[in-house]
């Protein structure tokens, strides 16, 4: 799932919002199906994990070019 976003571009000074609203999807789904798929629920909080720690470290490159200017 992680591989299937393919080929995307995004504005390298705003950081990790693409990625934290995947994150916050894939948390969604998680809650949903926590209950009645708890496995299922446990790859998804993984994922949205993922994406989180994405999400950081484009938050710290983006602050880089930021200091640069």
């Amino acid at each position: 799932m992680f591989n299937k976003r393919g080929f995307f571009t995004k504005n390298p000074f705003d950081g990790g919002i693409q990625e934290r609203a995947l994150a916050a999807q894939y948390r969604g789904w998680e809650q949903q199906l926590a209950a009645a798929y708890p496995r299922t629920a446990a790859v998804l909080a993984e994922l949205a994990d993922e994406y989180e720690r994405h999400a950081h470290q484009e938050d710290v490159r983006a602050e880089q070019l930021r200091l640069r200017q």
